[in-house]
């Protein structure tokens, strides 16, 4: 993620997913925020959120981040 660059903003508002994920900073730092605040990560931090967690990733430092996301499908959506 480019510097000065947020994702997963629909509008002005944190987007959610419909589907469980967990997201694993590699490289740079980026702010989470969530609907009750904001989490600095750090290389190496990691989160989980539920489905439905409205989130959005902004990287408010002068280098760009590396974030590993990760999807989980529920059984009822494997078939």
């Amino acid at each position: 993620l480019a510097p000065g660059v947020t994702l997963d903003v629909v509008g002005r508002r944190p987007e959610a997913r419909a589907y469980d994920t967990m997201a694993i900073l590699h490289r740079g730092s980026l702010v989470l925020v969530l609907d009750d605040g904001e989490q600095l990560l750090t290389p190496g931090d990691s989160v989980y959120l539920l489905a439905g967690t409205p989130c959005s990733w902004v990287n408010r430092s002068e280098d760009a981040a590396v974030l590993l996301l990760c999807s989980a499908i529920g059984r009822a959506d494997l078939g």
